[in-house]
């Protein structure tokens, strides 16, 4: 086996995330609910791993991707005042549309239910 040769010169950098700054940011989703303002989190900015997650629940059906969905944009911080003792299912189709609609992730043809991540 052919050993690989190292070098004394620190490997170049091929990209330094620690600078990268998107460029397609778009204003904030805000919904009035409960008589408040509630500015829902931008998709792009929500963890890889919690959106690969939520993926994985929509395709179990159009219910629980509303819910994932719902769960994915709300703030933590949030939830409990924003959510309340409950979230119709109406209301968080209707809700997931205005905001799939607003960031453009929605496949021509598609439902609201079926986010294009």
């Amino acid at each position: 086996m052919a050993q690989t040769k190292q070098s004394d010169k620190p490997a170049g950098v091929a990209f330094n995330a620690d600078t990268f700054k998107r460029e397609d940011v778009k204003d904030p989703f805000v919904v009035r609910r409960h008589g408040k303002s509630f500015t829902l989190a931008d998709v792009n900015d929500v963890d890889l791993f919690r959106v690969a997650n939520a993926a994985d629940k929509a395709a179990q059906g159009d219910v629980q991707a509303a819910a994932a969905m719902m769960m994915l944009i709300t703030p933590e911080d949030i939830q409990d005042e924003f959510i309340g003792e409950s979230l119709p299912v109406a209301l968080a189709n209707a809700i997931a549309e205005a905001y799939q609609k607003h960031y453009g992730l929605l496949e021509p043809g598609k439902s609201s239910t079926s986010p294009r991540y």
